[in-house]
């Protein structure tokens, strides 16, 4: 019975592995593309940058030793940007749909701060008929 359970959580758990391996290595090889890219014209262009990054990659991960630990930095500082990434979306998302505190200093240009209503067409409202 442990091992039909476990086979069940043993076979998505790889998934997810391969997936955020693949998505890791893949977001750091285009953010240091993206560096290298700074000074041309091209600097804009994710999908090169993503293409120069997975191909630096894949030669440098063919290095005998050096290339197992730069595949593994990788994958670490991949794996720990997408989390972070992660941290802050929820954070952000939670301040937005957080009502301010009475008594709370409004501070302008503060994210998350209520300085400016949004304005609603229903706020004005028709002249009084005599």
């Amino acid at each position: 019975m442990i091992s039909v359970v476990g086979l069940l959580v043993v076979i998505p758990y790889v998934l997810f592995a391969l997936l955020a391996y693949f998505f890791a290595t893949t977001a750091v090889a285009a953010f240091v593309a993206q560096r290298v890219l700074t000074g041309s014209e091209q600097k804009n262009n994710l999908m090169l940058a993503t293409t120069l990054g997975v191909i630096g990659t894949t030669i440098v991960s063919r290095i005998p030793v050096l290339g197992s630990l730069v595949v593994v930095a990788m994958i670490l500082f991949g794996t720990g940007a997408a989390a972070l990434a992660m941290v802050e979306w929820r954070q952000a998302r939670k301040l937005a749909g957080a009502p301010t505190p009475a008594g709370t200093p409004i501070v302008p240009g503060a994210a998350g701060s209520a300085a400016t209503p949004p304005v609603t067409p229903a706020a004005e409202e028709p002249p009084a008929e005599q």
